[in-house]
């Protein structure tokens, strides 16, 4: 009986470290000028203690927040890195997903007839690394691919904004014009149960458009990307390789701006990407994660794991007292089986 006992406590401890808990988390600690959120991130200030102390409890083995500001030399996230280690949760490995978020372009990419406007970046974004997204893990990571470059008219079937049936804000500009608002890319994990590809963007809200529907359209195409990227299509990364993905299993995840069935954003790509027999949609993250303010509640936040895994637990967190953010933390417990 001793024997039996032991083997069955051990049985639980391996399966409980084949668990992989994924959180993501749209915080909202993007300010208004670069080094304000290095301030009060050091100052310990009632919404940064509110978010660590909710953090702590969901005890993730990768998290990955957005809306977070980047600034050049990573002083922000290793900040809050050290403030999330004080308070009893240890991540190795940060990354700092900068990608094209306040990046300048030196074209006048919105059709106002000026330069260096912040329609102008690359990805809306008052400065470099604004409202960008970090990634924080208890096991090793490293950027494998990146996609910050790729140009929207090399996507297959592109949808970009005209005026007067006419490219959008002219030819020459429209075929210069890049594809992620944010970044997209693939992270690899190395976990207990192998390498894990964390698939991860951050497309831009399907608003604040003109009749162009720059917006609108480059959300519908920056959430395609990723069935793009799966069906095998050459996209070029930042280094120039276009193969395919591979076999490891993965998780895609991000605030992708987007619900299947409310808001102002095309519903095309969200409906094919939740419907797609390679991925799961888990039925506990099925619900609202955003509540903005005279709008519908929308569910705009996710974590999709490959067929591979196996839906452990999850859920979608309520509200953080002291949190200014709509977005609801989501979380997913899986398994390799």
């Amino acid at each position: 009986m001793i024997r039996l006992a032991l083997f069955l406590s051990w049985l639980g401890l391996a399966c409980q470290a084949e668990t992989l808990r994924v959180v993501n988390w749209n915080v909202a600690l993007d300010r208004d000028g670069p080094g304000l959120l290095l301030a009060e991130i050091r100052k310990d200030g009632p919404e940064i203690a509110a978010i660590l102390q909710d953090l702590v409890q969901r005890n993730a083995d990768i998290l990955l927040l957005v809306g977070f500001d980047n600034d050049y030399a990573g002083q922000s996230l290793a900040a809050f890195q050290a403030r999330l280690a004080a308070a009893g949760l240890n991540y190795s490995s940060a990354l700092a997903l900068v990608g094209n978020a306040g990046m300048p372009s030196g074209l006048d990419l919105d059709g106002d007839g000026q330069l260096n406007g912040w329609g102008d970046n690359w990805g809306f974004g008052r400065y470099p690394g604004h409202d960008s997204t970090v990634l924080l893990s208890r096991y090793p990571l490293a950027v494998s691919r990146r996609w910050t470059k790729l140009r929207w008219a090399d996507l297959p079937n592109a949808r970009m904004p005209q005026r007067g049936n006419a490219p959008f804000p002219d030819a020459e500009t429209a075929a210069q014009l890049r594809l992620s608002s944010g970044g997209h890319w693939q992270v690899t994990a190395q976990t207990p149960a192998g390498d894990v590809n964390l698939l991860i963007s951050y497309p831009t809200p399907p608003t604040f458009d003109g009749p162009e529907q720059r917006n609108r359209l480059r959300n519908n195409d920056e959430i395609a990307f990723w069935q793009h990227y799966l069906n095998g299509a050459p996209l070029a990364d930042d280094a120039g390789n276009s193969s395919p993905p591979g076999d490891a299993p993965f998780i895609i995840l991000g605030d992708l701006n987007a619900d299947p069935d409310a808001g102002d954003g095309i519903k095309t790509a969200i409906r094919a990407l939740l419907a797609d027999p390679r991925l799961i949609n888990p039925a506990a993250l099925d619900q609202p994660t955003a509540f903005w303010a005279g709008l519908p509640p929308m569910r705009v936040d996710y974590i999709l794991p490959s067929a591979r895994f196996r839906i452990v637990d999850g859920g979608v967190a309520g509200a953080v007292e002291g949190a200014r953010t709509a977005h609801r933390l989501v979380w997913l417990d899986v398994a390799l089986d």
